[in-house]
């Protein structure tokens, strides 16, 4: 078994958001999600490296790109502020 090199401790969601690749709106479901990112899964494939964004309602809009792609579950990496990511992420783990 290989160590896990995730800089960031990945917390399981399984909430329904909004994926936002090059300004298309598509529904996705969040799988797993922490402060560098979110594993995503969707009725689609995405591009890797496609500017992308995660909208999830109560909580704001969290942008990225795509880091990788298969089988229409993908890894969104966050490119803003990490601090802000966090203060939401609480906010999921506590009001769902």
């Amino acid at each position: 078994m290989t160590a896990d090199k995730r800089q960031h401790e990945r917390h399981s969601v399984l909430r329904n958001a909004i994926l936002r690749i090059d300004d298309k709106d598509i529904g996705c479901r969040i799988i797993d999600i922490s402060v560098g990112g979110a594993r995503v899964q969707s009725d689609r494939d995405c591009k890797t490296g496609s500017t992308a964004s995660i909208v999830l309602e109560n909580f704001g809009e969290f942008p990225g790109t795509v880091a990788w792609s298969r089988d229409k579950i993908c890894g969104i990496k966050f490119t803003g502020d990490q601090s802000a990511i966090a203060e939401s992420l609480m906010g999921i783990a506590t009001y769902g």
